[in-house]
Order: C-alpha cells, then sequence, then structure tokens
C-alpha cells in the first residue's frame, strides 16, 4: 500500500515490543494491520513506530484528530513520508546518473580529483557538484538541497495525486445489474 495509508505514531517507548501492542490497537483500530520500529541509520530505535492501515478513511480520520490511543494513553500521530533518498554516483560523485552508468574516471571522495586512493588523501575537501569546501554529497551542498527540495516537491504532488484517485476509487460504485441477479424465493 502507498505511504499514505501510514502514520507515525509518536512517544512509542523504545522498551516497547511492537508484536506485544499489535493485536491491542487492532481491537480499537479495526483496518491496522502492521506496526513498525523506526530506526536511525546506525541500526537504534527510536521512540516512534510507523502504523500501516488498510483503510485511508480510517488514516484520514486519525490525522485529523492529531492522536491515537495505545492502552490507556493517548499519542501524537503525525502522516508518514518515505524518506527522500537522493543518488549520488559513487564514481564520479555527481547526482544526475547512477555508478553503473558512468564514463567518468573515479575521483577522490573528499577533494573531488582523480588520484590513488592507497594512501588517503592529504586535500582539502571539495565539493566536485558546487565547488564548496565540503565532501560531494554533504547535506550542506546546495546542489543536494535543491536536489532535496525538488524529491519532496515531487514526492508531495505524487501523494496528493494518490490521495484524490484513492478518494475517488474509494467512493466509486457502479451498479451493474448482471454482477446483481434477482433471487427467487420459492415459497412452500
Amino acid at each position: 500500500l502507498p505511504s499514505e495509508y501510514s502514520l507515525v505514531i509518536q512517544q512509542f517507548h523504545r522498551n516497547w515490543n511492537e508484536d506485544e501492542w499489535l493485536p491491542e490497537l487492532q481491537q480499537r483500530y479495526v483496518s491496522l494491520y502492521k506496526i513498525t520500529r523506526l530506526r536511525v541509520k546506525d541500526g537504534s530505535s527510536l521512540n516512534a513506530v510507523r502504523a500501516d492501515f488498510k483503510s485511508i478513511e480510517e488514516v484520514k480520520t486519525l490525522i485529523r484528530s492529531g492522536k491515537i490511543n495505545v492502552g490507556s494513553m493517548i499519542h501524537p500521530i503525525k502522516p508518514y513520508h518515505l524518506p527522500i533518498r537522493i543518488n549520488k554516483c559513487l564514481k564520479c560523485l555527481r547526482h544526475d546518473h547512477t555508478t553503473k552508468s558512468c564514463s567518468r574516471p573515479r575521483l577522490c571522495p573528499k577533494c573531488a580529483e582523480e588520484h590513488t586512493l592507497e594512501h588517503g588523501c592529504p586535500n582539502q575537501e571539495r565539493c566536485v557538484n558546487c565547488g564548496g569546501d565540503h565532501i560531494s554529497g554533504h547535506s550542506a551542498c546546495a546542489v543536494v538541497q535543491e536536489k532535496r527540495r525538488a524529491l519532496v516537491d515531487l514526492s508531495k504532488r505524487q501523494r496528493a495525486e494518490l490521495l484524490v484517485l484513492a478518494d475517488r476509487q474509494q467512493h466509486q460504485f457502479g451498479y451493474q445489474e448482471r454482477e446483481f441477479p434477482v433471487i427467487k424465493l420459492m415459497l412452500k
């Protein structure tokens, strides 16, 4: 299901086991089918979980309320958005293609120059994309920030289009007589 069918439950204690809470939450939220602990890159747990639902209507209702009941406690919630990943060629360090399709020479990830990496790099950090004094692909890079903004905008547009489509599909019903044949009652 698309990410619009998910939300983030905040303040979900790190020591709580998601599998133990799922059955209790499913009693109250019928279309909930899965909860997953959110983690940072190094694998450590956050005090938040992603809750996946089968009904977009239930998700919309919860998001409008801004909260969810977990046991006897009320937890804040927010919409779930897929993480935005910016692709970077690991060979030439640019963002407009993949490593596999790159025909440029391999560059040093620190200084963006072409040299051997056997003994490290004594040069200053330099970004191949903007010329700044940071490694290529760093979050401070203006090129990376612009690419991230563009991806976020695209993601928002696609999310909005999916919500409209899901809403239309959920409320669309066309009666077809052949799909509902008349049942004849036999009286004795």
